[in-house]
């Protein structure tokens, strides 16, 4: 007959130790870029870089003259990306940050400027002011990681 020999098993205090080290030696051997998004790129970094896509199409759209025969195109494709974003990233924590509520308010104000008074047309001088300056606002916050 064989006989059994005793297993030899660590204590859970000294697993948990053993356990504790080596990940946290797999952690620190880890780029600071690499752990942002474990799996691509962190959700703040995917959140400033489709607002600041987004942040460029309202001033490109903003800057065609209703004479051009692309505002229509440029103006629907502008109101689909809006409402896009803000599906997205209205209930995630990024709805928190500033540079979000700026941007919400520049959708607003866009979509329902050009919903009311058709694609071809141009901001009033007041909305267009109170655009570029939430454009400024979000854009500054963007800079700073807000």
């Amino acid at each position: 007959k064989a006989q059994k020999q005793p297993q030899q098993q660590l204590p859970r205090r000294e697993m948990m130790t053993f356990g504790g080290l080596t990940g946290a030696a797999a952690i620190s051997s880890t780029p600071m870029s690499a752990q942002a998004g474990l799996f691509g790129p962190s959700q703040r970094e995917k959140y400033e870089e489709e607002t600041s896509a987004y942040l460029k199409l309202v001033q490109d759209t903003l800057a065609i003259p209703s004479s051009d025969d692309a505002k229509k195109e440029a103006v629907l494709n502008l109101k689909a990306e809006g409402n896009r974003w803000v599906a997205k990233w209205r209930n995630s924590k990024m709805s928190s940050s500033p540079s979000f509520g700026n941007l919400y308010s520049v959708v607003n104000a866009v979509n329902g400027h050009y919903n009311t008074f058709g694609p071809q047309s141009n901001l009033p001088k007041k909305r267009m002011a109170r655009v570029a300056k939430e454009i400024t606002d979000a854009t500054k916050y963007l800079a700073k990681g807000r």
